[in-house]
C-alpha cells in the first residue's frame, strides 16, 4: 500500500467550565450593625477532560454597616419669629427641625424650639 492510516486522538477533548450570568443580590442580612449580601451564578457546563475549572460562583459584600444606635441630627436654628405682642412684653420663637431621626436607642437631645421674652414700651 502507498498509504497507511491508523487512529489517533483517542482522548476526549477538554471542555471548559461555562458559568451563567450573576443573579441579583440577596437582601442585606441585617438592618444595621453590619450584615452581608450575596449573589450567585449557576454552572452552565461542568468542566470535563481537563478543561478549565469554574471561577467563583458566589460573591459576598458587606452592607448596612452603620451603627444600630445613632442620635438624631438637628438642623441649624431658624431665624427668630415675630413678637407675639406689639406692646408691653411678648414672646419670640425660633425652631430647628430633625434632619435625621434617631436610630435604635439613639437620643434626640437638645431643644427643638427656643423662646425669647421681648419688652416693648
Amino acid at each position: 500500500p502507498l498509504e497507511v492510516q491508523r487512529q489517533c486522538g483517542q482522548r476526549p477533548c477538554p471542555v471548559d467550565c461555562e458559568l451563567k450570568s450573576w443573579e441579583g443580590w440577596s437582601p442585606c442580612s441585617a438592618k444595621c450593625g453590619g450584615g452581608i449580601m450575596q449573589r450567585v451564578r449557576k454552572i452552565r457546563t461542568q468542566p470535563k477532560n481537563g478543561g478549565l475549572s469554574c471561577g467563583d460562583i458566589s460573591e459576598t459584600v458587606s452592607c448596612n454597616i452603620q451603627a444600630c444606635d445613632k442620635d438624631c441630627a438637628l438642623t441649624d436654628w431658624q431665624g427668630w419669629g415675630t413678637c407675639s405682642k406689639m406692646c408691653n412684653s411678648g414672646l419670640m420663637q425660633r425652631v430647628r427641625k430633625v434632619k435625621e431621626a434617631a436610630i435604635g436607642s439613639g437620643k434626640c437631645a437638645g431643644k427643638h424650639s427656643a423662646r425669647r421674652l421681648e419688652y416693648h414700651k
